[in-house]
């Protein structure tokens, strides 16, 4: 089993991809402000957790992240979609990525090294995103201290 964290405000789009039971993945929605807590709260389930915390990003990651027991981590932003988690799970999987990022469409333009092909199923980059970073586990194990470090000061994370 895999987990999708995404760190949410007022107009997060986590609701677009909610885990199925045929799903290999669980969904943890990190409110950082109150509205947002009120707005999606109702969306709790076996396999969706929702909780209000304010603070930086990824300190509130690593917060929420206990014990490492999923296979991998995909960190997004809520203004992220993605068409089919679960197929990009299997992807890491069957390729034993440490980090990865998904492609992404002309609609989510970031750099052109990101942007989709879809005649390949997997490219080896050199850099990733943090708005959509994936970590295999023992790789987030060791790397997990040092989200403290950092301080993005966008939004209302704080």
């Amino acid at each position: 089993m895999n987990l999708v964290i995404t760190a949410a405000g007022t107009e997060s789009l986590h609701r677009n991809y909610m885990p199925k039971e045929s799903d290999n993945y669980e969904l943890v929605v990190i409110c950082y402000n109150k509205q947002a807590y009120e707005k999606f709260k109702g969306d709790k389930s076996k396999r969706v957790k929702v909780v209000y915390k304010k603070g930086f990003k990824f300190t509130l990651i690593k917060e929420y992240l206990k014990e490492l027991k999923h296979d991998y981590y995909l960190f997004l932003d809520d203004d992220i979609f993605i068409n089919d988690i679960s197929k990009f799970f299997d992807i890491c999987t069957q390729y034993r990525t440490m980090i990865s990022h998904p492609a992404m469409s002309e609609l989510n333009e970031t750099a052109s090294i990101l942007m989709q092909n879809k005649n390949t199923t997997l490219r080896y980059v050199t850099w990733v995103e943090l708005q959509a970073v994936c970590f295999a586990r023992n790789i987030l194990n060791g790397l997990i201290e040092t989200f403290d470090e950092n301080k993005s000061r966008y939004r209302d994370w704080e």
